[in-house]
C-alpha cells in the first residue's frame, strides 16, 4: 500500500514542484479533502462484531473505528454464524459522544450479547492524521 509521502510526491510532480513552493499542509489537506470526495464513491467496507456494553434500545457504537454509517446489522449474532439475523427495524443518529444505533420493536440487546456489523468507513492514508494503515486501494492511488 502506498503512504503519505509517496501521495506527497505523486502531487508535487502533478504540480511541477520540486518541493519549494508547497510544504506538506496543504498537500495533506487537499488528500483530506480528496478522502472525504472519495469515500461517497468507493467506501471502505468493514465488518465487525460489537460485543454489547450498556444493556437497552440505544447501542454507543463510537468505538468501531473509523465508522460512517450501517449497510446491515445482524442481531443476536454468535462467532461464526453462518446465516445470522438481519435486523430491519431500527436507525442510527449522532450524539456528542459520537453514532448511536436504536433498535425499534421488540429488540432489546443485553450485555455481552454481539451484534455483527457491516459499515463503510472513511479511507486512511498510513500516517496522514495518524493513520496506522492506508485503505485505498493500490489500483485507485493515482490521483
Amino acid at each position: 500500500m502506498t503512504i503519505l509521502t509517496d501521495y506527497r510526491t505523486a502531487i508535487l510532480n502533478l504540480l511541477s514542484d520540486d518541493g519549494t513552493r508547497f510544504d506538506n499542509d496543504p498537500l495533506d489537506q487537499g488528500l483530506r479533502l480528496a478522502l472525504m470526495e472519495y469515500v461517497q464513491y468507493s467506501p471502505d467496507i468493514i465488518q465487525v462484531e460489537f460485543t454489547v456494553t450498556t444493556a437497552g434500545r440505544d447501542q454507543d457504537i463510537s468505538a468501531i473505528t473509523g465508522y460512517e454509517k450501517s449497510l446491515q446489522i445482524c442481531y443476536p449474532y454468535t462467532t461464526g454464524q453462518d446465516t445470522p439475523t438481519e435486523v430491519e427495524a431500527y436507525y442510527e443518529y449522532k450524539s456528542a459522544g459520537g453514532p448511536l444505533i436504536h433498535f425499534q420493536g421488540n429488540i432489546i440487546p443485553q450485555v455481552g450479547e454481539k451484534l455483527l456489523i457491516l459499515y463503510t468507513a472513511f479511507h486512511t492514508i498510513e500516517d496522514l492524521d495518524s493513520a496506522a494503515v492506508t485503505s485505498v486501494p493500490d489500483i485507485h492511488k493515482t490521483i
